[in-house]
């Protein structure tokens, strides 16, 4: 339904994002088995940037919880 939206722009003050392929998709999920699915450009390298801050964040909240991880960053 959304695959012809070709609205926005890259971010061109990132040089990394600013080289990246706009019309790039991929997905890809891993079942409690181990099994991988994947579709589309899975394959292409990228980087991910600012989407890491929540994946850290919770690491850090499973490492040591969240009173101490709240001391720690202030929010």
């Amino acid at each position: 339904e959304h695959a012809g939206v070709t609205d926005g722009a890259l971010a061109d003050y990132i040089p990394e994002l600013a080289a990246v392929d706009p019309g790039g998709f991929a997905l890809s999920l891993s079942s409690a088995d181990g099994f991988i699915y994947e579709s589309g450009d899975s394959a292409v390298e990228f980087t991910i940037q600012s989407i890491s801050k929540p994946l850290t964040y919770a690491l850090a909240l499973d490492q040591i919880g969240a009173e101490a991880v709240d001391a720690m960053i202030g929010v």
